[in-house]
């Protein structure tokens, strides 16, 4: 992940959900010092919750599209295979950030990498996430280290088989 992020103190970083992946990101940001990070969601109940458990983070955006995002995170189920077709964040605010993440781990690439892409973007898809999860568990219940790589292609070809 050390290759999306650049520059801890100044890089914007947007992350589109509020739910228990949002936080898990917010805490490894949080220990990471982050100092400019933006969360958006629907339900405005939710956000009020997150800003009193993490007191670095801005949550009153409402015109994306004044805002230039270093690195966009999608945090929502938005790009799972009931809505394959949809992007959590409109392409005028992808095309203005330098690199995104996505959570979403069926398909292997949504739409939201795939445009990401195309735009020239960095992307690291779901399937990354889970790879460096089960990394990390493996080496928590075996006191064994695999490498990362071998976990993200043993995570890619079996979601590839159960999808």
């Amino acid at each position: 992940m050390n290759m999306v992020f650049h520059n801890k103190e100044k890089e914007y970083i947007l992350i589109n959900g509020a739910g228990g992946v949002c936080k898990a990101i917010l805490l490894a940001l949080k220990k990471l010092n982050f100092k400019k990070v933006f969360v958006i969601n629907r339900s405005k109940e939710r956000l009020l919750k997150l800003n009193k458990s993490f007191d670095f983070i801005e949550t009153g955006l409402t015109d994306l599209t004044k805002y230039k995002f270093d690195v966009l995170i999608n945090a929502t189920p938005v790009g799972m295979s009931g809505a394959k077709n949809k992007m959590p964040f409109d392409l005028k605010t992808l095309a203005n950030s330098r690199a995104v993440m996505d959570v979403v781990v069926n398909p292997i690439k949504t739409i939201f990498c795939k445009k990401a892409e195309e735009l020239k973007k960095l992307t690291v898809s779901g399937y990354v996430m889970s790879a460096e999860q089960a990394r990390l568990q493996f080496y928590h219940y075996t006191g064994k280290k695999i490498d990362f790589n071998v976990t993200v292609k043993l995570t890619k070809k079996k979601t590839l088989e159960d999808f």
